[in-house]
């Protein structure tokens, strides 16, 4: 199954790590740790039921009035994340209230952890079965 991810977090996939770059001063590396921190953030929610295959790169695209991120991934089982009535949900628990890195290149106002409802800042779809 082939979902996209949606966000309003900068999930700018930089592969800078702050600890393994030993950044210190450095406020454009830094950033660009924070950016990677993010999406590695929600690569481990998406694979907390699942291993996530086939991710594409993240790229910014214009929802509305605000900047979002979007890449696509598979799983190869189509329930993983069902609940029975939604094929989604447990992934949609799983990336809720989870903690997030804000003051990045985001354009909306964001409140420090993902929010998967309905007026959230994290949103999957099915892209195909």
């Amino acid at each position: 199954m082939r979902i996209r991810c949606i966000t309003l977090w900068d999930i700018t996939r930089t592969n800078i790590n702050a600890r393994r770059h030993h950044i210190v001063d450095d406020s454009d590396l830094m950033k660009k740790a924070r950016q990677h921190s993010n999406y590695e953030t929600i690569i481990q929610c998406i694979g907390i039921r699942a291993q996530p295959e086939n991710i594409t790169e993240p790229v910014q695209i214009q929802l509305s009035n605000h900047t979002a991120w979007s890449f696509n991934f598979t799983v190869d089982r189509g329930d993983v994340y069902s609940n029975g009535s939604n094929q989604l949900s447990a992934l949609l628990e799983d990336c809720n209230n989870v903690p997030m890195i804000s003051g990045l290149d985001e354009t909306a106002t964001l409140s420090n952890v993902l929010d998967s409802g309905s007026e959230g800042n994290i949103f999957f779809e099915i892209v195909d079965e």
